[in-house]
């Protein structure tokens, strides 16, 4: 429940406000009658599940279209106070009309999306689970240090699905030092999403090449 309040996609939302109507609409009523039918006339059958088929591949083209935007909001955790505010919040929102001040409910909503909670005066080390490899968050309040990236393929990109959203919850917009101790894909394989994501001041690593100098100040060699 957090992890959808505090890593919103604004594609997903769009997305639901027409997939689900065409899906609870077209899709599967024509798909029901097509199956239906089919028991009796085949060949109409075939046709309905075709056609319910084709519907289908329209709205995922719009899904696939969709996710090609990064339209995530991403919010740090709550603090003590913030949460539990939230919920009050939400309770008197969703009261029946006229029982409470709904506005006060908002007003209650309001500090999870404009209170950014304050940098604690000392080290943080913050083990990132990505799998296969290893990514650990190392932040101070003035430098933050991430080794490792985690690994990639051609479905999964531990750099663009684990490790960004980890670090955009922490507030994170400069990595100050990026270790990467060697090629090895489940140690490398997320750099390039990090580099994308992120603006990267030194890079301490023992393979030249693995982030491009325009993405970065200055690259050392293990």
């Amino acid at each position: 429940m957090l992890y959808l309040l505090y890593q919103l996609c604004w594609s997903s939302f769009l997305v639901n406000i027409v997939a689900i109507p065409w899906i609870g609409v077209l899709v599967i009523p024509l798909l029901l009658i097509a199956i239906t039918v089919g028991l009796v006339i085949p060949a109409v059958g075939t046709i309905g599940a075709t056609l319910s088929g084709k519907l289908l591949a329209v709205i995922w083209l719009g899904i696939e279209w969709a996710a090609s935007f990064n339209l995530v909001f991403y919010r740090p955790p709550p603090t003590v106070l913030r949460f539990p505010l939230a919920i009050v919040g939400v309770l008197v929102v969703l009261s029946p009309k006229d029982l409470l001040q709904k506005r006060l409910g908002f007003i209650c909503l309001l500090p999870i999306f404009f209170v950014m909670p304050q940098m604690q005066s000392r080290l943080q080390v913050s083990f990132i689970d990505v799998g296969q490899g290893l990514s650990v968050l190392v932040k101070t309040p003035s430098e933050t240090l991430l080794y490792g990236t985690g690994m990639a393929s051609d479905s999964f990109n531990a750099g663009e699905q684990i490790v960004t959203p980890f670090l955009r919850r922490e507030n994170i917009k400069r990595i100050d030092h990026l270790v990467i101790n060697n090629g090895d894909n489940d140690h490398a394989g997320g750099t390039e999403a990090i580099s994308r994501n992120f603006n990267i001041k030194r890079v301490i690593t023992s393979r030249q090449g693995i982030v491009p100098d325009s993405e970065l100040c200055h690259s050392d060699s293990l």
